[in-house]
């Protein structure tokens, strides 16, 4: 208890009594809704004064929901508080490539926009949670990305390829290098190292183009489930493995946290951490260089325990599945209603705009009825999801479910 000086022992009221402050809260606003007290006496009750008392009352009648969380006392302005002109700039580029995390957007407006000083991607990220481009709880999300099937075992090559990115570094002119790897996993042949510039899709695709026209196309493509291969949309589906579906290839994601999944392609990285990684090389260029000798080593002169001490092009043979010209068409059977996916990701049906996924803007899905107001919803032959006419809204379709 505090005491007024010069005043005897006349008492100050405390702001709330040395407890826990949210349950004398909830405690104080119990008593005031059950009218025992005035409000003089109920601020003496609790040890407050009437102003606090009266703020508490205020906040719960504006929202009863949130009545209990503490305003932040940050200041509204900070001297270092990014530009609005920088926001909308970061959020324009955001909406032009919505699956780019903040690195890949840094990066990139730091190229459009030389002359300007660009946040750190740790606040652009924030900047974009603010803003709601990025989910409240994407983790929690991913973690639904369950695959339906078991993991493909290859009994022959281009059954299974692996793809992934290999830890991120500077070369020596200071610009990042993100090494692009693909493996077949039944040879361990490594089919292209290539060093890109971001993980962003755009990157990806022109390098796998030219490995499908060299070596063809695989059945199926492993992968984890981070950018650009998956995302947190229905069926995990991206831009780039919507391709591979229209390309005939499967998708197979390992468990989030699980690398072990896609072992042999870990311990390729390993390999290359050990065996090039140890020095980098001036640009981008001369590292690709350095990839290429690599990848000649690792498949033509280094044996393989898992291979009998055998070297992967031992092993390996290009796919008779060739590349073709143009991406195939998408088509549906007859009982399918068929709807375009409009540049926001969603669909017009009964006069609703029903999102369904970024990922595949300009492209058909396939509904086909399960029962009245009900329809599974599809991209060539993966199930997205169930598009549920009295909820408004397409659910995301997990394996257990039907």
């Amino acid at each position: 208890m505090v005491y007024k000086l010069g005043i005897g022992l006349e008492e100050i009221p405390m702001p709330w009594k040395e407890t826990c402050a949210m349950d004398e809260k909830k405690a104080f606003l119990a008593a005031y809704l059950g009218g025992e007290l005035n409000m003089t006496a109920l601020c003496q009750e609790f040890g407050i004064s009437r102003p606090t008392g009266y703020a508490v009352i205020e906040r719960y009648q504006r929202d009863p929901e949130s009545f209990d969380r503490e305003g932040s006392r940050a200041p509204h302005h900070h001297p270092n508080e990014t530009s609005r002109r920088l926001v909308q700039l970061i959020m324009k580029q955001r909406r032009k490539q919505p699956a780019w995390g903040p690195m890949t957007i840094r990066s990139v407006l730091e190229r459009l926009y030389p002359d300007e000083i660009w946040p750190a991607a740790s606040t652009i990220g924030a900047i974009l949670k603010r803003e709601g481009a990025i989910p409240a709880a994407p983790k929690r999300r991913l973690g639904a990305i369950l695959r339906s099937t078991a993991l493909t075992e290859p009994a022959a090559v281009n059954e299974v390829w692996g793809i992934d990115y290999k830890g991120q570094f500077r070369t020596g002119d200071r610009k990042y290098c993100y090494p692009l790897t693909l493996t077949d996993r039944y040879s361990r042949f490594v089919l292209g190292c290539v060093g890109r510039l971001t993980v962003a899709e755009e990157y990806a695709r022109p390098a796998m183009q030219k490995l499908f026209e060299v070596y063809g196309l695989p059945k199926v493509i492993r992968s984890d489930n981070g950018p650009p291969f998956a995302t947190n949309g229905l069926a995990g589906l991206s831009r780039l493995s919507a391709w591979w579906l229209r390309l005939g290839i499967a998708s197979e994601r390992i468990k989030p946290g699980h690398p072990e999944e896609n072992g042999s392609h870990e311990r390729m990285h390993g390999a290359m951490e050990a065996e090039l990684l140890k020095t980098v090389q001036w640009d981008m260029a001369s590292q690709q260089r350095a990839f290429n000798r690599w990848r000649k080593v690792y498949n033509e002169e280094r044996p393989h325990h898992a291979l009998g001490m055998r070297r992967p092009a031992e092993l390996y043979q290009p796919s008779p599945r060739r590349m073709p010209d143009r991406d195939p068409e998408v088509s549906y059977s007859p009982q399918h209603e068929v709807r375009m996916i409009r540049q926001n990701g969603s669909i017009k049906w009964n006069s609703e705009l029903l999102f369904i996924s970024q990922s595949l803007v300009h492209q058909p899905v396939g509904l086909l009825q399960v029962d009245e107001g009900r329809w599974h919803v599809f991209y060539i032959g993966l199930k997205l999801g169930m598009l549920d006419e009295r909820l408004k809204k397409v659910v995301p379709w997990l394996p257990e479910s039907t």
